[in-house]
């Protein structure tokens, strides 16, 4: 069984798979995200199923289990996990991902992150008391790419 980690993003999938103690990008086409559209989400990810079949020299889809990382966005998320759902063997919130990156990352004061947060896909994340809060995007904030989010994993 091939195992997939997809980060859910606002406009596009971020594909991932395990190498041991790390997560390394898919570049599925030759591309590192796959873009969607919420209105073809069923057309979009068979799509994105025949390419990784094709791909990974796979005889179906049926051999592949997808991990995925939530979106903030609730609709988002739904829609999205509702078409990847015959695959999904398992669903991470990423607030608690995030959450997770926060705390470790936060070690580090030159990273100013208890200040002025972290932006990642278009918001701001602040942790207050332990509980995490979202804002609309901002410049000052710590900029989280997809491939960082994946060494908090665990």
């Amino acid at each position: 069984m091939q195992t997939f980690y997809i980060i859910i993003k606002k406009d596009y999938l971020s594909f991932f798979e395990k190498n041991g103690n790390s997560y390394e990008r898919v570049y599925l086409g030759g591309n590192p995200e796959f873009e969607y559209s919420l209105h073809n989400a069923n057309d979009n990810v068979e799509r994105l199923c025949t390419m990784v079949v094709e791909e990974y020299n796979l005889d179906t889809i049926a051999e592949v289990d997808f991990v995925v990382i939530n979106n903030e966005d609730t609709f988002i998320s739904e829609v999205m996990t509702k078409a990847l759902n015959q695959n999904i063997k398992e669903i991470i919130s990423i607030d608690s991902l995030i959450k997770t990156a926060m705390i470790n990352l936060s070690r580090d004061q030159k990273l100013y992150i208890q200040k002025y947060g972290i932006h990642f896909d278009g918001k701001s994340y602040f942790l207050r008391d332990s509980n995490l809060y979202k804002e609309e995007f901002s410049l000052v904030s710590y900029g989280l790419k997809d491939d960082m989010l994946m060494k908090f994993l665990s």
